[in-house]
């Protein structure tokens, strides 16, 4: 079994914590969400989950981590930057996914600036953490298109199906 853990929240972080709750491989040792008092209703997504650690701060659990002798860390959904010792402490690595085709378009909100910028088309990266901000070693990228009346929740749609692809995928 492959002992992982998962942070995240959003509806691309549900996806990504369904396919690891529900894969027979993985033992979900640990999971933390974001906090239901958040008025955000995509950070709901989890409220009728059991053992969940609800927090917006994953770095606060760093002891609660070290206890399952990980393999990896999954993050999705997640805009807190993580302590650099959270992210080295799997055996084998802590992963993330972000909304661009990385190296290009780090940091927040890039798929309202793609948007507005005119893009036709972007990618969901998986990659890799390390001590840079969406800067590790891509795993892989699913492209998808965006269209020029693409509203966010058509490209947030394309975001969730690129997830989808890159669970079952890796």
């Amino acid at each position: 079994m492959i002992k992982v853990a998962f942070i995240g929240g959003l509806e691309n972080g549900y996806i990504v914590y369904n396919y690891l709750k529900s894969n027979r491989f993985v033992d979900l040792k640990i999971v933390i969400t974001y906090n239901d008092q958040c008025e955000k209703p995509s950070h709901k997504i989890f409220s009728n989950e059991k053992n969940i650690i609800k927090s917006n701060s994953a770095n606060a659990y760093l002891e609660d981590f070290k206890k399952f002798n990980l393999d990896y860390i999954f993050v999705a959904g997640w805009s807190e930057l993580l302590d650099e010792t959270l992210i080295n402490l799997p055996k084998i690595g802590t992963i993330g996914f972000h909304p661009s085709k990385l190296p290009m378009d780090r940091g927040r909100s890039v798929l309202a600036w793609q948007i507005a910028e005119g893009y036709t088309s972007s990618a969901l990266t998986m990659f890799f953490y390390n001590n840079i901000p969406d800067g590790g070693d891509i795993i892989g990228q699913d492209v998808f298109t965006i269209e020029e009346n693409d509203y966010i929740s058509d490209v947030l749609c394309k975001v969730n199906d690129s997830t989808e692809n890159l669970m079952k995928s890796y």
